[in-house]
């Protein structure tokens, strides 16, 4: 079952107004990302945060077919100077 932008929302309660002044939207603005499916990675965060919540993004190993944090992975690789 996918989670969607708007059980987010309603499970917690709120209305798209409380979370359009959360974010510093329109309530439209609310309305037509609950019904997107595309969206950038920082508008996702903002409404995430803006509801309560978290999120983290997990690569799976095609070797090991295992689920790992991101952050886990790439803490091997160096920046290039």
């Amino acid at each position: 079952m996918a989670i969607t932008l708007r059980s987010m929302r309603l499970e917690r309660g709120l209305s798209q107004r409380e979370v359009a002044e959360q974010m510093g939207v329109q309530r439209p603005a609310i309305s037509k990302m609950e019904r997107k499916a595309d969206m950038s990675i920082s508008r996702f965060t903002e409404f995430v945060e803006a509801v309560g919540g978290r999120w983290q993004i997990r690569v799976r190993d095609a070797a090991d077919c295992r689920a790992r944090p991101l952050k886990k992975i790439c803490k091997n690789f160096s920046r290039p100077h």
